[in-house]
């Protein structure tokens, strides 16, 4: 009896294994064709792979729109790498590594257990980071945190200075997309930079993944059933959590709460002020109070300008212009389908933001704010530096440095400003780290 159960037990080893054999064939063999069918554009063709959910959320008019996207920042795909096959529950994940002629892509497919695509992701490529000089490991240690409850389970990690008991915080509020807790573009981290440089100067640091990393998908569906994508699904619902629990940590001073704001993160800042409450301060990485759309038809000009390949099709890039038109506040209101606005984002979620005002918003904040830029920006320009100026020309408690030669990511490069130039290893400035120090050590 017990050689049966051995023999039995070696036996189902084996169908198992050509069963995982044979699945990773296909979910491979169909993720040759999905990128076969990105590089012919032949987005109809991807659609038809998706599930009833991706269906509803993502149309082959906005594959077509975000891949044009993909191609004016990173370039075009020139090979691909061995892929990785995993299980994530009832999905089999698959991850093929792209070189492009500028920098590198990842695209992650997941599929069903009847293999149709239940989730697509484009990412930029990783390769291995280095930290900073200026980091001292010693100085600092960091604890994950959960929030988000049932539906959006959420991650992120406290860096905490050894030296102190109770420490000032800063909570950063990342950019646009599906951002993860390090800002982690190619082989470099630059949230990572700012906690561990922040840490070493005695400032803890919270930073976390980006709800719409893990559950972007769920968020579009959803906006087509019951529940508006919105700002505040994306970044408001998990910050008010995230705040609460920091006020509550004995490690944590509750009266030094700031939140510093990326990119986008920076452009919400007058909404969070508003929605949010006791908040010490906030500080604007590369932040705009202009609207997003706005800056993103100045990025295509841009990036059109300075590489004559990203004039090769005149009829995408003209579709993709007309869909950030359509997405300012002033055209949206009068739209009727996501199909005619920016993706990866909804009509709800455009609509939203038209009634925001953030210039006006902003001069209601009593709370002292540091706004830094970076001068080789050409995402949010220099341009973007004076609004805040203008729009805080009468506060008193308001700061400002830019800093030539460095970009959207506070790296410092050389030459005419290009996305390539973040695939490029480096580390957050250190004067940056020391500009947000010194301000926060003035507000004791």
């Amino acid at each position: 009896m017990a050689k049966l159960k051995i023999s039995l037990f070696l036996f189902l080893i084996g169908v198992s294994s050509i069963v995982n054999a044979q699945e990773n064939s296909i979910v491979s063999a169909k993720t040759d064709s999905i990128y076969s069918w990105f590089v012919q554009e032949k987005f109809n063709a991807i659609h038809k792979e998706f599930d009833v959910e991706m269906s509803r959320s993502l149309n082959a008019e906005q594959l077509e729109a975000t891949w044009g996207q993909i191609q004016m920042m990173f370039g075009n795909p020139i090979e691909t790498k061995e892929k990785s096959i995993g299980k994530i529950k009832s999905l089999t994940l698959v991850r093929m590594p792209i070189v492009t002629n500028k920098s590198a892509l990842v695209l992650s497919v997941s599929f069903d257990s009847v293999y149709k695509v239940a989730g697509l992701f484009l990412s930029p490529g990783k390769i291995s980071y280095t930290p900073a000089d200026y980091v001292n490991p010693e100085k600092f240690e960091e604890r994950k945190l959960k929030f988000g409850g049932e539906q959006f389970p959420g991650n992120g990690i406290l860096t905490l200075p050894i030296s102190k008991t109770s420490s000032p915080i800063v909570v950063i509020v990342p950019g646009s997309g599906p951002v993860d807790k390090d800002l982690s573009i190619g082989p470099n981290k630059i949230y990572k930079d700012l906690a561990w440089g922040l840490a070493c100067n005695g400032i803890a640091v919270f930073r976390y993944d980006k709800r719409t990393l893990q559950y972007q998908n769920q968020l579009l569906q959803n906006d087509s059933l019951n529940e508006k994508f919105t700002i505040e699904s994306e970044y408001l619902k998990d910050l008010k959590e995230i705040v609460a629990q920091l006020k509550g940590r004995a490690d944590i001073d509750p009266k030094q709460i700031f939140i510093l704001g990326h990119s986008q993160g920076g452009y919400l800042i007058p909404y969070l002020n508003k929605n949010i409450k006791g908040i010490a301060g906030f500080i604007s990485l590369a932040g705009t109070l202009r609207e997003i759309p706005e800056l993103a038809i100045e990025q295509i000009h841009y990036l059109t300008s300075i590489d004559a390949t990203q004039n090769a099709d005149e009829q995408r890039i003209d579709e993709v212009l007309k869909r950030m038109h359509n997405s300012c506040s002033k055209q949206v209101m009068n739209l009727k389908s996501n199909q005619e606005v920016m993706p990866p984002y909804t009509l709800n979620y455009w609509r939203y933001l038209a009634n925001y005002e953030p210039q006006k918003m902003v001069q209601k904040i009593k709370q002292p704010i540091l706004v830094l830029q970076g001068e080789r920006d050409y995402q949010v320009t220099m341009k973007d530096f004076q609004v805040w100026k203008n729009c805080l020309q009468n506060k008193q408690n308001i700061s400002y440095q830019s800093f030539p030669g460095l970009n959207h990511l506070f790296l410092k490069a050389e030459g005419v400003p290009n996305p390539a130039e973040y695939m490029q290893p480096n580390n957050v400035s250190f004067e940056v780290i020391q500009a947000i120090t010194d301000w926060l050590e003035k507000l004791k």
